[in-house]
């Protein structure tokens, strides 16, 4: 069975992909090595069969490096991620994209009253006041109140 070959990150020149099906296997990896320190337009091969991680420093396409890889059964590119296989910042994404979508809704519901900062604020400063009440002024409160504090606005004049 060929194993399923996920694009971790593509830059200019740089093309990280991860094989998860193979990690451990050092042979498996030593022949990708091979293979792609064949090609002209690869200027260097890293492997890692530890992670499962093949780096290539090419002038070459990610299109282009799956298309080899599947001409000669290296592995297959997986069109759809499955959950967050091989895409660590997907769930940071999401998060920020979210977050962002509830703060265009709190402003939009209190006509931009209340944002996003301003609930976060609040919060802070309330579990600060919580903790004040149960003694711990010192610990827990005071790193509550910096923290609250840190969604104020600065003025750099």
């Amino acid at each position: 069975m060929i194993p399923i070959g996920l694009l971790s990150h593509h830059s200019k020149e740089r093309i990280r992909i991860r094989i998860p099906h193979k990690r451990q296997d050092i042979s498996y990896f030593a022949f990708l090595h091979a293979c792609f320190e064949k090609m002209a337009e690869v200027r260097a091969v890293e492997t890692n069969p530890f992670l499962g991680s093949l780096l290539l420093i090419t002038s070459l396409g990610a299109e282009d490096i799956f298309a080899y890889a599947e001409l000669h059964k290296l592995f297959h590119k997986l069109d759809e991620p499955i959950g967050n296989a091989g895409r660590s910042e997907n769930l940071l994404v999401q998060a920020t994209q979210a977050a962002k979508r509830l703060d265009q809704q709190l402003k939009d519901s209190t006509n931009g009253m209340i944002d996003l900062k301003t609930v976060a604020c609040g919060a802070f400063a309330g579990l600060c006041i919580y903790q004040i009440a149960k003694g711990q002024v010192l610990a827990s409160a005071s790193s509550l109140m910096m923290s609250a504090l840190t969604f104020f606005p600065r003025n750099n004049a």
